[in-house]
């Protein structure tokens, strides 16, 4: 590990730029409270964060129903059924957005190393 009193002053000037970046300033500034750093919730209202708790409350119903599908020790009509059907649509919905996720992953990658082809090795595009 190399000590930051043998690389300051060096011939490599973004290294000395880090450094002081993550050094640790020894001053502390006094106008900055912990209660200022934090902002008020856009959707905040009665002191509630509504879409943080449907959030929350539409994950623990999707876990659940998602879990009673595999649940077979209870046989699937009238209420369980019902959650259980939801859980296959909250299943189908998540494998395929993960799917979509992926294609468009791929995607992205296609087009970068299109664009490299073009662009930068071939020169037949300008940039």
């Amino acid at each position: 590990m190399l000590h930051a009193s043998r690389i300051e002053g060096s011939s490599y000037p973004h290294i000395d730029t880090f450094l002081q970046d993550v050094e640790p300033s020894n001053s502390t500034n006094s106008t900055t409270s912990p209660s200022s750093l934090v902002e008020p919730s856009q959707t905040a209202f009665l002191g509630i964060d509504w879409i943080g708790t449907l959030t929350a409350l539409v994950t623990v119903f999707g876990l659940l129903a998602a879990l009673l599908y595999f649940f077979f020790s209870v046989e699937h009509k009238g209420f369980p059924g019902q959650v259980s059907r939801g859980g296959i649509w909250i299943l189908m919905i998540t494998f395929g957005v993960a799917l979509g996720y992926t294609v468009m992953g791929r995607i992205a990658l296609l087009v970068g190393r299109m664009e490299f082809l073009f662009v930068d090795r071939l020169q037949l595009i300008g940039p």
